[in-house]
């Protein structure tokens, strides 16, 4: 039986370059490549890196049973695996002992591949524990990873990362499988699938589909289906008016808002959308109605990109080039050409369709005479969220803030989907409250009413009877599930 011991590396006084030549050369399949993305993600917080040799992936394992071990050439299925701490580790039998006085420290894993140049595989790390926060207007989908480190269990919260291996698998099937994972690990109602079942369900209608064939939005709206997520198609037709682009981009902002990757393709590569960063400094344009919407505050999508490090960001605007780096891609939110964003099988309404019953029942409101605040501007924030998600919030919030109209959202029969838009000023955006509330049903068709209940301060309207509790409160805390915050 061979030994095999975890290999403790401290950073302690070492520089950036030191501390990683030492990494390579106990585990010498990390590629300057893998180096430069794990450095640029981690530089700031690891205090100590742990390698546990001969590790099996099941996610490699997968792709080398298909494929790498048909080569004439001899390679092996042995990983390692990295997992990296923002404390000091002295000894390895306290890592395993007393795993309870490392877990708050533990900032997640990456596997390295034994396959030359993009080497890094399934990788899990905590944006919240690498320097990125709210108070920063920093917000993006997490799921938990559990991790056995050699009998210590540990947790880790993040988004699935893998780089593509530039011979099976493209950047579009690895954007894939890491929806998939995310979704699997969430959901316990769906399978886990790895990386070669992606390539054996893309379409083989332009011939073989290994090694290394592109695909479209068409096979991977077709994947994500037969796994159980059924896409909404997102096109950008640039000829088309600025309106109808802005339209389109506020339904992917309602997508994102709602805690959903979405597959983005941007002329020939392929990118997961699951958060954004918020600027409340952006100007926020308002139509005639005096209605802007929570998007404008948006500068960032946030995105897992195989190119690039784990959670980087696909600015607004075009990258001034003469600032860019040497390895800097020219991409923003405007190259975004097509946005598959995977729903539920009962999520009937559409984005748009939840927008414009919405903005209607909002239109009518504000000429609504009893309304004093007709010269208010208001913002609007759309998105989809479970009944039994939306409750709880609620339940808390009237237990909190003594507000019985959130008690009385709690004993409503609602779907198991619902859109809701909520409405603020930008004053109680920045300060996480709201106005206004409209919940609408996400599994309504084209000709039902839709709308379920209309809030608006202390006054409750649900089938067109109104309530008003004086007691309520005037303003009430904007929704915070899905993405960990507004």
């Amino acid at each position: 039986m061979l030994d095999n011991k975890l290999i403790i590396i401290n950073k302690n006084e070492l520089s950036s370059n030191e501390f990683w030549q030492t990494v390579t050369k106990y585990s010498p399949n990390l590629s300057d490549w893998g180096v430069a993305r794990l450095s640029e993600t981690l530089d700031k917080e690891i205090k100590t890196l742990v390698i546990e040799k001969k590790y099996i992936c099941k996610d490699f394992r997968n792709l080398y049973s298909n494929y790498y071990s048909k080569k004439f050439k001899e390679s092996s299925f042995y990983c390692d695996r990295l997992h990296f701490f923002s404390c000091d580790i002295k000894k390895e039998f306290e890592l395993k002992i007393n795993p309870e006085n490392y877990r708050n420290n533990y900032l997640g894993f990456s596997v390295i591949r034994p396959v030359p140049g993009r080497c890094i595989g399934r990788t899990v790390i905590d944006p919240y524990k690498i320097g990125k926060s709210f108070s920063n207007g920093y917000y993006c989908l997490r799921t938990e990873f559990r991790v056995n480190i050699c009998g210590a269990n540990y947790l880790v919260s993040g988004f699935p990362y893998a780089s593509q291996d530039t011979e099976v698998t493209v950047c579009a099937q690895t954007a894939l499988w890491g929806v998939c994972r995310y979704f699997s690990e969430r959901y316990s109602s769906y399978k886990e699938i790895y990386p070669f079942d992606l390539v054996l369900l893309t379409g083989n209608s332009n011939g073989r589909t290994f090694p290394y064939r592109g695909m479209s939005y068409s096979d991977y709206s077709k994947i994500l289906s037969e796994f159980g997520v059924f896409p909404q198609i997102i096109k950008f037709d640039k000829n088309k008016k600025n309106i109808a682009l802005e339209d389109k981009f506020k339904d992917v902002c309602a997508y994102v808002e709602s805690g959903f990757p979405i597959l983005a393709s941007l002329g020939g590569h392929v990118v997961t959308l699951i958060g954004h960063t918020l600027n409340y400094e952006r100007k926020i344009q308002y139509d005639s109605d005096g209605f802007g919407h929570s998007s404008d505050l948006i500068d960032n999508f946030i995105v897992i990109d195989d190119n690039k490090q784990p959670y980087s960001l696909l600015p607004m605007k075009k990258c001034n080039l003469l600032s860019m780096k040497k390895n800097d891609s020219n991409l923003f939110i405007d190259s975004i050409q097509t946005a598959v964003c995977p729903l539920p099988e009962k999520v009937f309404l559409t984005a748009k369709k939840a927008r414009l019953i919405a903005c209607e029942s909002l239109l009518k409101l504000k000429k609504d005479l009893t309304i004093k605040e007709d010269g208010e501007k208001w913002i609007t924030r759309l998105y989809l969220t479970t009944c039994s998600a939306f409750k709880t919030f609620k339940l808390k919030a009237a237990v909190e803030n003594k507000d019985k109209l959130s008690y009385f959202v709690s004993n409503l029969d609602l779907p198991h989907f619902v859109w809701v838009m909520e409405v603020s000023t930008i004053d109680n955006y920045k300060n996480n409250t709201c106005v206004a509330e409209i919940i609408l049903d996400a599994t309504s068709g084209i000709k039902d009413k839709g709308q379920l209940y209309l809030r608006f301060g202390k006054q409750f309207w649900v089938n067109d009877i109104g309530k008003k509790i004086d007691t309520a409160p005037k303003t009430f805390d904007l929704f915070t599930h899905n993405l960990g915050g507004p």
